[in-house]
């Protein structure tokens, strides 16, 4: 019976990372292309980045407003919820006749984004059980696998079938993605998860770990947001390229990036699985340190290429090793440290990439010393408190 139960529970998170393929294709997909169709439909260039960036905008308080919904009304009812608002807002894409409706989708789009990855992941470590961290690296293997599949074909798709019909193409998606939300619990016989009240206590207890998440994330994000801001303007400056060009080695970087670091979740989650967490976060660490630090010293095609190369470590271990931290506490509390961590993820995008924007007006490379110093700070923390970090959770 127990192994029945564990092969439940395994076919569970695969099941779980599939539907977090699907709830997050949307969004790569409309990464590159929600501007040029913004423009399409009258936006003004700076309405058309506005609409670009209402997203995050929104995503940021509706992450805190998922962690505090989800114990209380369900995590399979909220992932359901956000699906619906994800196939919601796809036909209303499709829909949409000027800028200013396309606002409202983006922020409907945005509230339902927002509640996928913490009711995803919350259920994959319950269902994960004492194997919390390969079930977070299947999990994110899936959505970075969606931001591979996402980014690398969505130019390809609109130029061959046009704006309107991608959206009716993703809707269809993130359609069977809800339908599986909506059976598989049933059909497997899987309880719904509710908690009423948020519990300091346990709160308290798994601080360190809640801390910890947060800021690996937020210090990998911000070190991103430099890299899709202020870098792409260095980059051109420094090499003497036209846009069209920077615009294809700042594909080429975060593809590199990206795909690099799939099997390294894997090879994180292993590690963290046997008691290496500290040696997974501070490689994780030195590494970012390394990528920015580069950058530092010189921008060239050689280091553009050697920085991306390094970064898929920073990503491959930093990624599981913080989202592991954040859902390897109290099952009470699972929902607000994964919204929490999302929301660091979201926010660190949002203050790197302006900021680093500003700085690429008056530096080059040598703007990289904020995410390189941040990157030491973090390390350095982490191995202060590293003893305080809770494993085994009640």
């Amino acid at each position: 019976m127990e192994r029945a139960a564990l092969n439940i529970e395994r076919t569970v998170v695969y099941i779980l990372s599939l539907i977090a393929f699907i709830g997050v294709i949307d969004t790569t997909f409309l990464i590159s292309i929600i501007s040029p169709y913004a423009r399409q439909l009258g936006a003004s260039e700076f309405e058309a980045g506005f609409i670009a960036g209402l997203y995050s905008i929104v995503a940021i308080p509706a992450s805190v407003l998922a962690g505090l919904l989800m114990d209380r009304i369900g995590r399979w009812r909220l992932l359901r919820i956000g699906l619906l608002l994800d196939f919601i807002s796809m036909i209303l894409y499709y829909l949409a006749f000027n800028q200013y409706m396309l606002m409202v989708v983006r922020v409907i789009h945005a509230i339902g984004g927002s509640m996928l990855f913490p009711s995803g992941v919350s259920l994959v470590a319950k269902y994960s059980r004492e194997r919390i961290a390969p079930g977070v690296s299947t999990f994110l293997i899936f959505i970075a696998l969606s931001v591979v599949a996402g980014s690398l074909t969505s130019a390809t798709i609109v130029s061959l079938m046009g704006f309107k019909p991608v959206f009716l193409f993703l809707s269809v998606i993130i359609g069977l993605g809800g339908l599986m939300s909506i059976y598989i619990p049933s059909f497997l016989d899987l309880g719904e998860v509710t908690h009423r009240k948020l519990d300091f206590r346990a709160l308290k207890m798994y601080g360190v770990n809640t801390v910890l998440s947060v800021a690996f994330i937020f210090t990998l994000y911000l070190a991103f947001g430099f890299f899709v801001g202020g870098y792409p303007i260095a980059l051109g400056e420094s090499l003497g390229l036209s846009e069209e060009r920077v615009s294809s080695l700042i594909g080429m970087f975060i593809g590199i990036s990206t795909l690099i670091s799939i099997p390294l979740m894997y090879f994180s989650g292993y590690l963290i699985q046997r008691g290496y967490l500290r040696w997974v976060n501070t490689v994780g660490l030195i590494s970012l340190a390394l990528s920015t630090g580069i950058l530092v010293l010189d921008i060239s095609f050689v280091t553009h290429i050697l920085s991306a190369l390094i970064l898929s470590v920073s990503i491959g271990m930093l990624m599981v090793s913080s989202t592991y931290l954040a859902v390897n506490v109290d099952d009470k509390i699972r929902g607000v440290t994964s919204a929490l961590h999302q929301t660091f993820n979201i926010l660190g995008v949002a203050i790197g990439a302006p900021l680093s924007g500003l700085l690429a007006s008056m530096y080059k490379g040598e703007m990289f010393v904020i995410p390189l110093a941040m990157s030491i700070v973090a390390l350095i923390y982490s191995l202060a408190i590293d003893k305080k970090i809770v494993y085994k959770v009640e």
